[in-house]
């Protein structure tokens, strides 16, 4: 039979030379076949997929997919997973995820990469940025090549979308993610960071907050609410590495957060303590809309009494930023004072290496 038109070019795991693919016309019903013994299987391992085109969904269901000519257009199928939580605690076992599979003509002889008129989306909305979603989309692309080169000289086709969804059950997509946050300056300076959110109120999204700043030795609080807030202090490389991994890596709306104030932290000032959450100065369902609400002012007071008064001093000053009435906010004069805020911190001198020290560690 005369080779058909599909196929597909896509660089190997290593961006090294091509993979290449063309398929025959007797693969077509092959392939075809292939692909229904391996969408029945998805369907008895997994509760919740959909698939389109409708009339393919029917088929299915009555037992005639196989009966059925390979179609001009491409099929699409969505499957809920629970992907895996590994370290952080009393927050349940998995995360809901959707994944999402537009399978090219020819599939499984020809992989689901987009050179290939194919594509996998991994969706965890509401946990995960659109940053952390595209570096998923590189990871689960490496993750169809691998496939590719092992069955590549194989008699039978590989099952691409049964081991991606295997794959993506023992993941940990906020971990795969974060573990690609690298340090952007040197270990040298020690600083502290406030970040206002519109609220920080999900458990998962705090547990993995923690979890980084045990991981990086950071110190501080986050502070549920609405708005919400984060401190936390530490040496340059470390703070660079939890900021982007928290607020970057982690989805937060319907306001983007704001890092307000980055400073060096004072010899003289008392170390907050490991980063924990701030239970202090918190009304439980304080906030209009059943939120908590953090009483900001009580905590200036709060960390001067604890002799903290680097901190104190820096929030006070950011007290406009953060005003609130039972969660409500003036949102002009809210505006005003994170921009003001922002102003202010860039226009401070960069914090200065300490030479002395640096010295003496030489010596």
């Amino acid at each position: 039979m005369p080779e058909d038109t599909v196929g597909f070019t896509g660089n190997t795991r290593g961006g090294q030379g091509e993979i290449k693919k063309t398929l025959r016309g007797d693969e077509s019903v092959g392939a075809w076949h292939a692909f229904i013994d391996e969408i029945k299987s998805v369907r008895r391992l997994f509760k919740q997929v959909t698939v389109k085109p409708d009339w393919l969904a029917v088929a299915l269901r009555v037992g005639e997919a196989q009966e059925k000519p390979p179609p001009e257009e491409p099929v699409q199928l969505y499957v809920s997973v629970g992907t895996k939580i590994n370290r952080v605690k009393g927050v349940g076992k998995t995360l809901p995820c959707e994944i999402f599979f537009h399978l090219p003509r020819g599939y499984p002889a020809v992989p689901p990469v987009e050179q290939g008129e194919g594509d996998i989306e991994i969706n965890m909305t509401g946990l995960l940025s659109k940053h952390s979603m595209r570096v998923l989309a590189r990871e689960v692309h490496l993750k169809v090549i691998s496939i590719y080169e092992q069955f590549n000289s194989s008699a039978s086709y590989p099952q691409y979308i049964v081991d991606v969804l295997k794959w993506a059950e023992l993941c940990d997509f906020p971990e795969v993610v974060a573990s690609q946050c690298i340090p952007k300056r040197p270990k040298t300076i020690k600083e502290r960071v406030w970040i206002r959110f519109h609220h920080i109120e999900s458990q998962i999204k705090s547990g993995y907050g923690l979890l980084w700043g045990k991981d990086l030795g950071i110190r501080g609080y986050i502070g549920r609410g609405q708005p919400g807030f984060v401190v936390v202090e530490g040496f340059s490389a470390e703070i660079d590495v939890w900021v982007e991994k928290y607020t970057a890596v982690l989805h937060w709306g319907p306001v983007p957060c704001e890092l307000l104030l980055r400073c060096a932290v004072s010899g003289d000032d008392k170390e907050l303590p490991p980063l924990a959450l701030l239970s202090t100065c918190v009304t439980p369902s304080g906030a209009f809309n059943g939120r908590d609400s953090i009483g900001f002012p009580l905590l200036v007071a709060s960390l001067r009494e604890k002799q903290h008064f680097g901190a104190s001093s820096e929030l006070e000053s950011l007290l406009p930023a953060f005003h609130h009435e039972n969660g409500h906010v003036d949102a002009d004069a809210t505006s005003t004072a994170i921009n003001t805020a922002k102003e202010l911190n860039k226009a401070k001198p960069a914090p200065k290496k300490n030479k002395a020290k640096a010295k003496k560690r030489l010596q």
